[in-house]
C-alpha cells in the first residue's frame, strides 16, 4: 500500500528545482490543473516560494509530492464563481430539455382507441327539379282580361329577382307566369327591348346536341363554341318553342325547363302553356322591360 510522510522541509513546486533522482513524471503526472485556470490554485504571486509543510505518498513508481500552499479569499470566490457557473449550465440546460419534452409530448398523436371518431358528414341532398318547380307559384291568368287582351294592346315586364313574367294590359297583369332567367355567368341582361322576332319551332344555332346518321345523340347538351363534333356526327340545335328573340346575339323568350332559379345561358324560360299564350298576344314590336 501506498504510505503518506509528512516532512517538515518544502517540496519543490512548479518552476523549482527538484532533487536528485526525483523522477521527472511525478511533477507532471500528479500536478493540480493550475495549468488551465491560472491563479485559481497557485497564489505563489501573492504568497512566494511556499513554505508551508507537504505530504509524500510512498508508491511503487516512487515518492510523490503534493505541495500545499496558504490560499487567500481571492482563490476561494474564484472556487465558488466556477461551481455555481457549472451549476447553472446544468440547471440551464436542463430547463430548456424539460420545455422542449413538454412541448413535444402535447403534440405526439393520441392512442387510436383514445382518439375521437370524426362524426360522419351528411351530405345534404340536392332536390329533384320536380319539387322545385312545384316550389314557385304556378300561373295565373285572368279570364277577364284575356278576352280584352291583344297584340296591339299588350306588352310584358320580366322581373329576374321574383324569377315572374307578366303579360300587362296597361296596368294590370293578364298572365303572371314563373321563368328562369340566365344564370351568374350568363345572366340575362337588363333594360327596355321589343320583340324582333317569333319563331314557333325555333332551335338554338349555340347549344344543342351531335347527332349520328341514324339520328342517335353521341354527345348532348354541347356548346358549339367550345366542344368539337365528333367523327361522324352533325349539329342539332336544342328546341326552343314558341321562340320570342329580344336582343340580336339570340336573347329570348321561349319554352324551357324550370328548376326554380336562375339557370339558362341567357334566354327566359317558360312553362309551355304560358309561352304560348304570351307568343299568341305578341308581335313583333311590342314592349318588353327586363329588371329586378
Amino acid at each position: 500500500m501506498a504510505r503518506c510522510l509528512a516532512v517538515d522541509r518544502p517540496c519543490p513546486g512548479r518552476g523549482e528545482a527538484r532533487p536528485e533522482g526525483q523522477p521527472e513524471s511525478d511533477d507532471r503526472k500528479f500536478q493540480r490543473p493550475d495549468h488551465q485556470f491560472p491563479g485559481l490554485y497557485d497564489n505563489r504571486a501573492a504568497t512566494g516560494p511556499a513554505t508551508s509543510p507537504n505530504f509524500r505518498v510512498a508508491t511503487g513508481e516512487g515518492i510523490l509530492h503534493f505541495p500545499f500552499r496558504p490560499r487567500s479569499r481571492w482563490n476561494y470566490r474564484a472556487d465558488k464563481i466556477f461551481v455555481n457557473a457549472r451549476y447553472f449550465k446544468i440547471c440551464a440546460i436542463g430547463a430548456v430539455t424539460l420545455l422542449f419534452a413538454s412541448a413535444g409530448w402535447s403534440q405526439l398523436p393520441r392512442p387510436l382507441e383514445k382518439r375521437a371518431k370524426p362524426k360522419p358528414q351528411t351530405r345534404r341532398q340536392m332536390k329533384p327539379a320536380t319539387e322545385l318547380i312545384h316550389g314557385q307559384e304556378p300561373i295565373n291568368v285572368s279570364a277577364r282580361l284575356l278576352e280584352q287582351v291583344t297584340q296591339d294592346n299588350s306588352r310584358v315586364r320580366v322581373s329576374l329577382s321574383k324569377q315572374r313574367a307578366y303579360l300587362l294590359l296597361g296596368d294590370e297583369v293578364v298572365i303572371d307566369s314563373p321563368i328562369s332567367s340566365g344564370k351568374r355567368s350568363r345572366p340575362t341582361p337588363k333594360g327596355n327591348f321589343t320583340v324582333l322576332e317569333k319563331d314557333k319551332d325555333h332551335r338554338s344555332s349555340l347549344y344543342g346536341d351531335y347527332v349520328d346518321a341514324s339520328g342517335r345523340v353521341v354527345r348532348r347538351g354541347i356548346s358549339r363554341q367550345i366542344d368539337s363534333a365528333p367523327s361522324g356526327t352533325h349539329y342539332v340545335g336544342a328546341a326552343m318553342k314558341w321562340f320570342m328573340r329580344l336582343t340580336s346575339e339570340g336573347v329570348g323568350m321561349h319554352v324551357g325547363i324550370l328548376p326554380g332559379y336562375p339557370a339558362s345561358h341567357g334566354c327566359i324560360r317558360m312553362p309551355e302553356q304560358a309561352a304560348e299564350m304570351f307568343y299568341s298576344r305578341v308581335k313583333v314590336g311590342t314592349p318588353v322591360v327586363v329588371g329586378d
